[in-house]
């Protein structure tokens, strides 16, 4: 959440589960439901499923052939960010993206505020320059028009 927050200041929906010990996988199901539920108005991007490093047995929940099935099944892109980078759980395999870290798996998804910034800046020369340059050919085309009509005027008068 902090990085998510210094990246990119955004609102967060949190879903509380349990994320190891019987019944976690359960509560993660019913979370990623929820959130692709039609009574879950605001519906998230994208959904982060991320758990901190810790001993295989921790980490069984993430291998639940339900959870993954969920996780496949997810109409909301999910990000899973389970243990550390040499951790793999089944639900990394089926996930729309497997993050090494949680930390990770907040850059992945978040855009780093500053940097839109200076893309929208150089942007905007960019179109403005463009732009300009269009103006100044359309006057100078406008230009060559008048004067042929002057020309044109000039030489039917003399006639």
């Amino acid at each position: 959440i902090n990085r998510i927050r210094d990246r990119f200041p955004i609102n967060i929906d949190l879903w509380p589960t349990s994320v190891q010990g019987k019944g976690a996988a359960k509560m993660i199901i019913e979370a990623i439901k929820g959130f692709n539920s039609n009574s879950f108005r605001l519906k998230p991007d994208v959904i982060i499923i991320a758990r901190g490093g810790g001993s295989v047995e921790d980490l069984m929940e993430f291998n639940n052939e339900d959870l993954a099935k969920e996780v496949f099944a997810s109409k909301i892109p999910i990000v899973s960010a389970i243990g550390h980078e040499t951790d793999t759980n089944i639900i990394d395999l089926v996930s729309d993206l497997r993050a090494p870290t949680p930390t990770a798996a907040a850059e992945i998804v978040t855009p780093e505020r500053l940097e839109l910034i200076k893309d929208i800046k150089l942007l905007s020369e960019r179109l403005n320059y463009l732009l300009n340059n269009k103006i100044k050919l359309l006057k100078k085309v406008n230009v060559v028009k008048s004067k042929r009509k002057k020309c044109l005027i000039i030489s039917l008068e003399r006639k």
